[in-house]
């Protein structure tokens, strides 16, 4: 394949689109529309690829309780420090 990361970044963007149509039933139509867009550019690109094999995902959505590793080692480090502990 000639175009592999361009036919990478569409499988990914038509997977996340078939995940998106999973999640709002109320977009459904638009979303189908889009998916057909990015088969007919897949289809340019390489035209012998199946797009029924692609499986569909859904975006990775963190959880807002949990905060980012970096911040919570900043605050321990700020607490030892305030309790007068000593790393060695």
């Amino acid at each position: 394949m000639k175009h592999r990361p361009a036919l990478f970044s569409l499988l990914r963007l038509h997977a996340e689109l078939g995940g998106k149509i999973k999640e709002n039933r109320k977009e459904v139509k638009q979303f189908v529309g889009d998916m057909k867009h990015v088969e007919a550019v897949i289809k340019l690109l390489e035209p012998s690829y199946n797009v029924r094999n692609i499986a569909t995902r859904r975006r990775y959505k963190p959880n807002p309780l949990f905060q980012a590793r970096s911040d919570i080692s900043a605050r321990s480090g700020r607490n030892a420090r305030r309790r007068g502990a000593t790393y060695s």
